[in-house]
């Protein structure tokens, strides 16, 4: 969320040349411009630090990791792999061949 609603600014500093996904730092008043990893993974390890005990005392279970090896693999010809590339890049399938527009 924090990356996607950095701007791109210009060389004034001011014009937006992007809206999204434009910067990777993130402004802080007081503090200046923080890497937005370093901001999300704070932010994550805050969460996860104050959330844990209060699921243990809700006597939550942790549930079962399902993740699987062939999981972690995946082949070229996956449609959701070309799919996904297509999103990204404007990438088509042209006879066997990736073309970029």
């Amino acid at each position: 969320m924090l990356l996607y609603r950095t701007p791109l600014l210009g060389p004034d500093g001011r014009t937006v040349v992007r809206a999204h996904f434009g910067g990777s730092s993130w402004p802080l008043p007081h503090v200046g411009d923080v890497y937005v990893g370093l901001l999300a993974l704070g932010v994550n390890l805050l969460v996860a630090v104050l959330a844990t005990p209060v699921l243990r005392g809700l006597a939550v279970r942790e549930g079962v990791d399902r993740t699987r090896p062939e999981d972690y693999l995946a082949d070229s010809d996956d449609e959701a792999i070309e799919r996904m590339s297509r999103l990204i890049d404007g990438e088509t399938r042209v006879e066997g061949v990736h073309v970029l527009r």
